[in-house]
């Protein structure tokens, strides 16, 4: 019984599990968020937010990979298939912290760092909050009034 569900869990997630993509990933994201310390920025910007996510998302990867690793083969299938993406992501929040950022290669306004986005965010989280509600309850109504017309013709 358990051989079948390891069968349709691997024919769910077309990536098996890898313990270097595993620790590819989490090294990704700390060469990103060492680099982030170490190389001085071109740009005045503050980067405890970023750090902050960056640190998140080790503690994240870790845990999942542990807790896969040791208690759940369902976490662990998880999480070899989505372990190659995570180091990319890692290497293109690297790269581009440096080519915005650090080195001024891509400037502003047509290229923002991703620290600059997450800080503009934290500013103006209520705003974002307020739209995005307003959004969900313009959205229900043409919903609901979309569907009752449906229903009618």
């Amino acid at each position: 019984m358990e051989n079948s569900k390891q069968i349709i869990l691997n024919k769910k997630y077309w990536k098996g599990w890898s313990l270097n993509w595993n620790v590819l990933s989490i090294l990704a994201i700390v060469v990103a968020l060492v680099e982030n310390l170490l190389v001085t920025s071109s740009e005045t910007v503050d980067n405890g937010t970023y750090q902050l996510f960056l640190l998140i998302f080790i503690g994240y990867l870790f845990c999942v990979y542990l807790v896969g690793y040791f208690l759940s083969p369902r976490v662990k299938i998880y999480s070899g298939h989505f372990a190659q993406l995570n180091f990319s992501l890692g290497i293109l929040l690297c790269v581009q912290d440096l080519l915005t950022e650090k080195l001024g290669i891509l400037t502003l306004p047509y290229f923002v760092s991703f620290a600059q986005i997450l800080e503009q965010m934290r500013y103006d989280a209520i705003l974002l909050f307020e739209s995005t509600i307003s959004s969900l309850i313009l959205w229900i109504i043409s919903f609901v009034i979309g569907t009752l017309i449906g229903v009618v013709f």
